[in-house]
């Protein structure tokens, strides 16, 4: 259940994944079900659906799963569109669903044709379209606002695009489209068409060849609200999505303070001084992690007016990260690497705001609520989250590189080593100064070869060179 206000550590234990299942993988823990893949069929590509697992004799799913695709033994019914099915085996789905998409998981589809269009009443009407300006020429309103597409794809599909992503894509397509059906005078059209049928030949050259596909990653349908991501779930029949929001308000718990509606159900006044925002969810799938659902709680940071001083936050160079390994290289130190989890959330804000709770709070939903901590979106999140972790550093005893402030270095021991003397800084080598509440204490090191460890910090991820 999700809870909010509640004493949650915002940092989670990684959960260890087995190399190899000791059991066929149950459906309801499946990775590859639902995807969608395009599969070669007749003349062309068809885009089907990883439906089920494949069932021996006595119901139980064939194979076994492997983080190594080439070793995973699972076999899948994927099903077109016109009911048809073939069974794949889990390495085939894995190449269909990679030769489809780019390294980001966006999947490209190839372009057919235009099979109608529609507008909104966010379209710029024709009276509208135009810029009027004292001394000069009217010029056209270069928009594309409210104006939709029907593609249809080679595959088969059939989706409503957006005006402003297929003309990026098939520009002369539109253009020839609005002119044959009577809407290139529209605000919408009207301002870059006619050039682009009068510049055919060169434009031509010029094309992409692909539209990316921004409703999946990976074959996996992205949602774009709270309600969407609960309809998918819905769809599949499982609840990946919503467990994935369920996780991100848990770990958020901390960054809120909810204000309680008064006796009459009227809202309460929002703190003095603070402005009013929006927040909304966006999703993600990531791939290295066993294509696992991720939702992210984010502020409309650009409803804030925030100085540059209060937003900056620099990260350790590339040049800084390449002298670094070569160190630990040439003094036999370890590397190891690692993120923290939900660290926005460790540091205070800098902006002070508030919104209306969404769909996302549950119970809470419509009640006011206030930011406490530095909440992904927010201008001076990173900024934030940077002094945070600059005070953290040096209360571990580092010490900030004079040629890079993000590679924090402090003596360190090797005590499999026989110690080196240094009289002439023998004081500076056998003391280290450690912070503790805010407290200064002084610990002696152990006997042993001295040497520097180091750690580099890029926003949230770090690496530490260390000899232990």
């Amino acid at each position: 259940a999700m809870m909010l206000n509640g004493d949650y550590d915002p940092v989670e234990p990684e959960a260890s994944m087995p190399d190899q299942d000791d059991e066929p993988t149950p459906e309801e823990a499946d990775e590859y079900l639902t995807m969608q893949v395009l599969l070669p069929r007749g003349d062309g590509y068809q885009r089907a659906t990883v439906a089920h697992r494949k069932r021996d004799a006595d119901g139980n799913p064939i194979g076994i799963r492997n983080n190594n695709p080439i070793l995973d033994t699972r076999v899948y019914e994927v099903e077109f569109e016109d009911g048809a099915a073939v069974e794949l085996a889990a390495n085939a789905v894995a190449n269909a669903l990679f030769d489809s998409t780019d390294p980001d998981g966006n999947e490209f589809l190839v372009f057919k044709e235009i099979l109608d269009h529609k507008k909104t009443d966010q379209a710029v009407r024709k009276e509208d379209g135009w810029i009027e300006r004292e001394g000069r020429a009217p010029q056209r309103k270069r928009t594309t606002k409210g104006w939709k597409l029907l593609i249809q794809w080679a595959d088969g599909l059939q989706t409503w695009e957006n005006l402003s992503d297929i003309k990026e894509s098939y520009p002369l397509d539109v253009a020839e489209y609005a002119a044959g059906n009577q809407i290139i005078a529209e605000p919408a059209f009207a301002w870059w068409c006619p050039l682009y049928l009068k510049k055919r030949r060169a434009i031509l050259r010029k094309l992409k060849t692909r539209y990316w596909r921004k409703t999946h990653k990976y074959g996996i349908e992205i949602p774009h609200t709270v309600e969407e991501a609960r309809e998918i779930d819905k769809r599949n029949g499982n609840t990946l999505w919503s467990d994935a929001m369920d996780k991100e308000m848990s770990a958020n718990a901390v960054t809120f303070k909810i204000l309680e509606n008064m006796a009459d159900g009227r809202l309460p006044d929002a703190p003095k001084g603070y402005k009013k925002i929006r927040v909304h969810m966006i999703f993600d799938v990531k791939l290295e992690e066993g294509f696992r659902r991720k939702a992210r709680l984010v502020a409309d940071g650009q409803m804030l007016d925030s100085p540059r001083s209060m937003t900056y936050a620099s990260v350790v160079s590339r040049d800084t990260v390449r002298i670094a390994l070569t160190l630990a290289a040439l003094n036999g130190c370890d590397v190891l690497v690692g993120d923290v989890k939900a660290a926005y959330l460790n540091a205070k804000p800098t902006e002070k705001a508030y919104f209306i709770a969404g769909k996302e709070f549950g119970m809470h939903e419509g009640k006011l609520v206030v930011i406490i901590r530095a909440l992904y979106g927010l201008k001076g999140s990173g900024a934030a989250w940077a002094k945070a972790m600059r005070a953290h550093m040096r209360g571990l005893g580092f010490k900030p590189c004079l040629a890079d402030k993000d590679l924090w270095m402090r003596v360190a021991v090797d005590t499999s080593k026989p110690s080196v003397e240094d009289e002439s800084d023998s004081s500076n080598q056998d003391a280290q100064l450690i912070k503790h509440k805010g407290t200064a204490i002084v610990k002696r090191l152990p006997a042993g070869e001295r040497y520097y460890e180091y750690t580099l910090i890029h926003t949230d991820d770090c690496m530490v060179i260390s000899r232990r």
